[in-house]
């Protein structure tokens, strides 16, 4: 048997590069272990790092040298390499059903990034075998109030309160991020098929509104109104709603779609009986479309009615 200096890092370290080159995996990584337990307590930090790396080569199930490899990354302010050391084992912890071990894991990463999306995710997926929300909605709650554009978290919380029905928090989770410039055409459609149950359209659109605005005032016309039609989905004459589409239209400039809408809201004026709002709206069309006679024939017929 081949006798070194227990004291002599560098042979140690080429001993144990040898033995890789010749595919003694157990040797070299029991030589690597040892070498690093050296760096360790010697605190050479970067040649730790460099060890640890060269252990998780030959062996990347090893969980104990990514929990160490990750603990000294974040001690160094190095977080994406430590959050993907820790994530790694994260993941190891929930296929194993060590719960709990991955939630405090992911409590260290959120502590760090948190507007870690793959963490959020997992909590989540935790939160779905366990049930355990004493444990976990409030580090979902308490990571919102510090970083709200994490949208998988956000998206994780809101399945939590649609669970327990709470749709106040719910419909105020929702409020809270598109007030942080978020919009997230899932999260809206969450929250209109609550308020839609609850037939409450309005507040579903006055929700709404700030996200169509912000669309087209950067020049995101189209954006703006799929947005206005995920309401017209479910209340095809809902004026509010096609009155903001053609002041869409009028902004920028499409004519035929104008066309379109003002009929539309010509319409269903008089059918409410709102009789000056059909005349003002067919004088628009008159307008827009000089050539049909249609408009002036209804106009002398509404005028009838007045």
């Amino acid at each position: 048997m081949l006798k070194i200096d227990p004291e002599n890092e560098r042979i140690i370290n080429s001993l144990a590069d040898l033995y890789l080159r010749q595919a003694a995996i157990s040797e070299a990584e029991k030589l690597y272990v040892e070498l690093a337990e050296k760096y360790k307590h010697q605190n050479k930090i970067d040649k730790l790092i460099e060890t640890y790396k060269k252990i998780l080569f030959i062996n990347k199930e090893n969980i104990k040298i990514r929990l160490n490899l990750g603990k000294i990354y974040f001690e160094k302010e190095m977080t994406r390499e430590g959050t993907e050391e820790y994530s790694f084992v994260v993941e190891k912890f929930i296929g194993e059903k060590k719960y709990t071990e991955a939630i405090e894991l992911i409590e260290n990463i959120f502590k760090k990034m948190p507007e870690h999306g793959r963490s959020a995710i997992c909590l989540f997926e935790i939160y779905e075998k366990t049930k355990d929300k004493a444990k976990i909605l409030p580090i979902f709650e308490n990571l919102i109030e510090k970083e709200i554009k994490n949208l998988d978290s956000a998206k994780a919380l809101l399945n939590i309160y649609i669970e327990e029905e709470d749709y106040e928090k719910t419909e105020n989770l929702i409020r809270k991020t598109f007030d942080a410039g978020i919009f997230d055409e899932d999260l809206y459609l969450v929250l209109i098929n609550i308020l839609v149950k609850k037939n409450e359209i309005k507040r579903a659109f006055d929700l709404l509104i700030p996200a169509i605005d912000s669309e087209v005032n950067r020049g995101n016309t189209d954006k703006g109104v799929s947005l206005i039609r995920l309401i017209l989905t479910y209340d095809a004459i809902y004026l509010p709603a096609l009155e903001k589409l053609s002041e869409i239209y009028i902004k920028s400039n499409q004519g035929k779609n104008l066309i379109s809408v003002y009929n539309t809201l010509s319409e269903i004026y008089e059918d409410k009986g709102m009789i000056k709002e059909a005349m003002s709206t067919l004088k628009k069309l008159i307008k827009l479309d000089p050539k049909n006679s249609y408009y002036k024939q209804k106009i002398n017929e509404l005028e009838k009615k007045q």
